[in-house]
């Protein structure tokens, strides 16, 4: 089975409203986090979500399904007004995808990964120094041990290639 134009809302809103959404580009954000943010409206997950999709649904899941698909078509309507307000509007690309036998693809056929080069996940969080007990030194900062490496390179490394994984191993 194929589908066609699945549109992604997390990559959508990150990339229709940069300024609300920081952080890595492919991290997900929930649609009640979108309508609570765009709609400042609760969507109810409750027990519903967890409850045996496999089955016939029964009355209460179809009014969940109901109101998530309308909840993320609200959503939907809403970030691309926001698209269009852009003075650099955002490729569809960027948050649409085609899932062909069970690959994710662009409409040319080739591999789809969520990646916008726009994007912007703003500064990374500061790094907090780790107290180390040893040492003596009055200084906020550590010290790097230099008696032991920082780092080291794997000896091999597998690469996983479809149908397939190949080992690598580094030449010295």
């Amino acid at each position: 089975m194929s589908i066609r134009n699945c549109v992604d809302l997390s990559l959508l809103a990150r990339s229709a409203d940069n300024e609300q959404w920081k952080g890595r580009y492919s991290s997900p954000i929930g649609l009640a986090r979108l309508v609570e943010a765009y709609e400042d409206r609760r969507l109810s997950k409750g027990k519903t979500s967890r409850s045996d999709w496999q089955s016939i649904l029964n009355s209460t899941q179809q009014e969940y399904a109901a109101n998530d698909a309308h909840a993320a078509y609200v959503i939907y309507t809403k970030l691309m007004t926001l698209t269009r307000s852009m003075t650099a509007i955002p490729k569809s690309v960027y948050y649409t995808f085609d899932a062909v036998r069970g690959r994710l693809c662009e409409p040319s056929g080739m591999y789809w990964y969520a990646f916008n080069p726009d994007y912007d996940p703003g500064p990374l969080p500061p790094i907090v120094p780790k107290e180390d007990e040893s040492s003596t030194s009055n200084s906020p900062i550590p010290q790097p041990d230099t008696a032991s490496p920082t780092f080291s390179l794997p000896t091999e490394r597998v690469v996983v290639t479809e149908g397939s994984s190949h080992r690598i191993r580094r030449l010295n």
